[in-house]
């Protein structure tokens, strides 16, 4: 994002965003600069956008495609985004306010900090990549490194790569059904997304 000089159009969102729309496309079709900041859906709506302001200048265009369940967000810091702050991102821990902090060391169990430190030491240990520093990634993972290009797309998700047991549980999946009542979009998720707004207008994007 920071190498990007040219006004672009900054993609947000979750999975459907990092996987399922290509900047790299529209820049080659459009000659439009993008950038597709999509990340995980479970790491939360607040952090999702605190996490894109970093990438949006003065004169960006910001697309949400937000996830169903982002509008339903209540605010309560999810399993994942505790798990990803402290093995990914501590630096969002060091300058989240007081409220939030006391949340995500509220969240972090005995056993996730075990494995945490397992893994830490296991991959220090593991030979990285002289050229990016990064640790190879494995046919498990969802998210990696390796396969997201310079427009921040997720490249390896190619239809060749499906297997017959995933096409059958896609095949499996049916509409997710709520109540008159759960479909409504919380007070949180609103005032989030007002400050968001407000915050994009001030900085002129």
């Amino acid at each position: 994002a920071q190498e990007t000089q040219l006004h672009k159009l900054v993609l947000l969102g979750g999975s459907s965003v990092i996987s399922g729309i290509s900047c790299q496309v529209i820049y080659t079709e459009a000659g439009f600069p993008c950038l597709n900041g999509g990340t995980h859906a479970g790491l939360g709506l607040a952090y999702l956008l605190d996490r894109g302001r970093q990438f949006l200048s003065p004169g960006d265009t910001v697309l949400l495609v937000l996830e169903y369940e982002h509008y339903f967000d209540q605010g309560r810091p999810p399993t994942a985004f505790i798990n990803h702050v402290f093995a990914r991102d501590p630096d969002y821990l060091l300058s989240a306010d007081l409220l939030t902090q006391v949340y995500l060391w509220g969240g972090l169990s005995p056993s996730r900090l075990l494995k945490g430190l397992e893994m830490r030491f296991t991959q220090t240990a593991l030979a990285a990549s002289p050229t990016t520093g990064r640790f190879a990634c494995d046919e498990s993972d969802t998210y990696c490194a390796d396969t997201i290009n310079e427009f921040g797309d997720e490249t390896g998700n190619r239809r060749e790569a499906m297997t017959p047991d995933l096409k059958q549980r896609i095949a499996n999946l049916t509409p997710k059904r709520f109540a008159s009542q759960e479909a409504l979009i919380s007070d949180y998720v609103v005032r989030t997304i007002n400050d968001f707004l407000v915050w994009c207008q001030d900085n002129q994007i």
